[in-house]
């Protein structure tokens, strides 16, 4: 019964917009607009009628459909909004009217930090061919919304600004002119859920790395923060080439809505990151200055800002300092524990690249150049644990950073008897999921930093 309805329903749909189709071919575009809207009315009372439905059923399948009837409403919005200007700019014939379309056509719209790496912009510029010559930024002074991304109609007189951050995101249907046509998605119901949740808070700041480098770190603190309070500092890497960690974009990953937030909101901790070297949106020189110098130059930044952070005043010093990576953050932990004296006491390296040998042959050659004898030796070998206290994670199934990586970790800290902790799991990938699997490393990470690295009982 529920997949004839269903198919009733696809049916009518489609009924409706051949009919738009032959309408558009046979009138005026103005006439079009009433029955544009009556048509959207009517979609909006299917929606009704599917709402209630999935009230009364309970199935998934329904919210399937409601997201297919919301993509299709988005695209005849913004095809009802092409046509329509096209069909304005064929009647008029006006020569400031032409003057406005060659400028559409000689304008180049991108994204831009707009000096600042952690922010994304939507801005224009002229191209010579153009009146307006001067870049232009539509999104600076958004309230809210300090990174975005964009997605433009056909005639590029419209387009779909999403704001990413650094409040929750939401999307409207915007013209280039600036004004705003409509809400998209404004996710009052995130809005609503997140206001009742005692969430860590973020603060942003400019660091001196070393090597005459400045980059931004962030930091998260635990709720309910009082001034005074000191707490465990615990920081999170990643630092691949070209990727960025820190930005004002919405915490919907790593930092924010999972495992590091319970830590922060449980237990009381004080979670920092920092992008070093060789990462994004700082320029060429910063980009390209661990050119076949992996996990060098990264891994002295994070002992930097690390030495930074514990002077904070909301840091407890007494406390061990702790550092957390996954995969190429990962690696970046196992080369901090083997090369740091005095900032990091505790490490946790999960799905850890540990040896170029053991990566992907194209990406180890792009980043570190064709192996030569002694070429990035200390990067690649440094091992020296003594006095740390670390934990490795691996996958035996991982066809990504391959287990091998953490299997030659493994054997060089035992026969260098080295202590240290271990968690392998069986036929798992680089995710680390499946069955529990997720809970139990993360339970597992947890008690780590509680009990070994914290004392706390």
């Amino acid at each position: 019964m529920m997949m004839m309805m269903m198919m009733m329903m696809m049916m009518m749909m489609m009924m409706m917009m051949m009919m738009m189709m032959m309408m558009m071919m046979m009138m005026k575009m103005k006439m079009m607009m009433m029955m544009m809207m009556m048509m959207m009315m009517m979609m909006m009372m299917m929606m009704m009628m599917m709402m209630m439905m999935m009230m009364m059923m309970k199935m998934k399948m329904m919210m399937m459909m409601m997201m297919m009837m919301k993509m299709m409403m988005m695209k005849m919005m913004m095809m009802m909004i092409d046509d329509d200007d096209d069909d304005d700019d064929d009647d008029d014939d006006d020569d400031d009217d032409d003057d406005d379309d060659d400028d559409n056509d000689n304008t180049l719209y991108y994204l831009t930090t707009n000096g600042n790496p952690i922010e994304r912009h939507l801005a224009r510029v002229g191209t010579p061919a153009a009146r307006q010559k001067e870049a232009v930024c539509l999104t600076c002074g958004t309230p809210g919304c300090s990174y975005v991304a964009a997605s433009f109609s056909d005639n590029a007189r419209y387009y779909v600004l999403h704001c990413l951050g650094p409040e929750v995101p939401s999307a409207t249907l915007r013209a280039v002119d600036g004004d705003t046509v409509t809400s998209l998605e404004d996710n009052a119901e995130l809005k609503s859920r997140l206001s009742q949740k005692e969430l860590p808070t973020r603060e942003f700041m400019n660091v001196d790395i070393g090597g005459g480098f400045k980059s931004q770190a962030e930091i998260f603190l635990p709720p309910n923060y009082k001034e005074g309070n000191k707490y465990p500092l615990l920081v999170y890497t990643y630092g691949g080439p070209n990727s960025q960690r820190v930005s004002k974009r919405f915490p919907m990953g790593p930092g924010m809505l999972n495992w590091l937030t319970h830590v922060m909101s449980s237990h009381g901790i004080v979670v920092a990151s920092v992008d070093g070297r060789g990462t994004a949106s700082r320029g060429d020189q910063f980009r390209y200055s661990v050119y076949r110098r992996q996990f060098t130059g990264e891994v002295d930044d994070q002992i930097n800002t690390g030495r930074f952070f514990k002077q904070m005043k909301y840091v407890d010093k007494t406390q061990k300092a702790a550092i957390f990576g996954w995969s190429y953050g990962g690696g970046m932990v196992s080369h901090v524990m083997g090369t740091d004296k005095d900032v990091f006491d505790c490490g946790i390296a999960v799905a850890p690249v540990t040896h170029k040998a053991y990566y992907d042959t194209a990406y180890s050659e792009r980043f570190m150049g064709f192996a030569t004898p002694g070429d990035n030796k200390a990067g690649y070998e440094a091992k020296n644990f003594e006095n740390k206290t670390y934990l490795i994670a691996h996958g035996t199934a991982d066809d990504n950073v391959h287990f091998m990586n953490a299997a030659q970790v493994i054997k060089a800290l035992t026969e260098a008897e080295v202590q240290f902790k271990q968690l392998i799991y069986i036929d798992k990938a680089h995710s680390i999921t499946g069955k529990h699997t997720r809970r139990h490393l993360f339970r597992a990470l947890t008690d780590f930093l509680l009990k070994d690295c914290w004392n706390r009982k």
